[in-house]
């Protein structure tokens, strides 16, 4: 469950990136990254899951 963790304090850095003013293209890398860890991070999840469909 630490997946769900991290998501609780991506969701609360998002909300500070958009509070501050910081340069557009340093939120478009922000997006970037925070969706591509977000994939992984379901990916792998979904994978445990069908894994190990005991849990």
């Amino acid at each position: 469950m630490s997946t769900a963790i991290e998501g609780l304090g991506q969701e609360k850095l998002h909300f500070r990136v958009l509070t501050s003013p910081v340069q557009d293209d340093q939120i478009a890398w922000y997006y970037a990254i925070s969706f591509v860890a977000r994939l992984v991070a379901y990916v792998s999840t979904l994978g445990m899951l069908l894994a190990h469909p005991e849990i």
